[in-house]
């Protein structure tokens, strides 16, 4: 079941700002959508991301990396 929660809430649940939670909904790299006139962000998916990019460590930031 997924989990749809404020940015601000996502905030107080990850090591993320909420203009980062903001951009990476908006760039599709996280699930999330607009509702009304604020962002709401799949806390599943943003978690999810996060431990991929703790994974990489570094490595995330490296042009050799691999898919």
């Amino acid at each position: 079941m997924t989990t749809m929660v404020s940015i601000a809430e996502a905030v107080q649940e990850t090591s993320y700002s909420h203009e980062h939670i903001n951009w990476l909904v908006r760039t599709g790299k996280v699930v999330g959508r607009k509702a009304g006139t604020f962002w709401i962000v799949d806390l599943d998916s943003l978690k999810e991301y996060e431990q991929r990019m703790k994974e990489l460590g570094t490595r995330k930031h490296s042009p050799a990396k691999s898919a």
